[in-house]
């Protein structure tokens, strides 16, 4: 699924649930790195790390969640 149609729903389903106002942020990531000792590849790590936030209001309290589970 698209990110930007995946943050739609989270907020259509945060006003569905009687949020009064409400975001979502997204953040991600991707990492590579390499080490070389006399021309030969020692070590390499390749990481990605992405990360959903939801923060709203709701009966005029603020609350919020998140995670790193896709």
């Amino acid at each position: 699924m698209e990110l930007d149609r995946f943050m739609d729903q989270v907020l259509a389903a945060a006003k569905e649930a009687g949020l009064t106002t409400a975001e979502v942020y997204y953040r991600g990531a991707d990492s590579f790195s390499a080490t070389a000792i006399a021309g030969n590849i020692d070590n390499y790590e390749v990481s990605q790390t992405q990360g959903i936030s939801l923060r709203g209001t709701l009966n005029g309290r603020m609350g919020y969640a998140s995670t790193e589970a896709f």
